[in-house]
């Protein structure tokens, strides 16, 4: 069976639109996908890793403020004697 050269173009066409339509179907699914995996995975990671550095930091802030506090209460104990 013989197809005419409108038929064959028809046929071509056709499949090139079904695979445009499934790699935009697939396209939909990654980018579901990833959005899903980020709302879900990475946003919560950053947010405990930020609050993490934010402890660090406010740590951090707390034993120099006493060192500098022990330092002072030192000089003030040599000027006393």
């Amino acid at each position: 069976m013989r197809l005419s050269r409108t038929q064959l173009f028809d046929r071509i066409h056709k499949a090139g639109v079904i695979s445009m339509l499934a790699l935009t179907g697939f396209g939909a699914y990654l980018l579901t996908v990833r959005t899903y995996r980020y709302f879900n995975d990475v946003r919560p990671m950053q947010a405990e890793r930020k609050r993490l550095m934010a402890e660090e930091m406010i740590a951090q802030e707390q034993i120099e403020k006493e060192a500098e506090l022990m330092r002072r209460q030192q000089d003030a104990e040599k000027l006393v004697s």
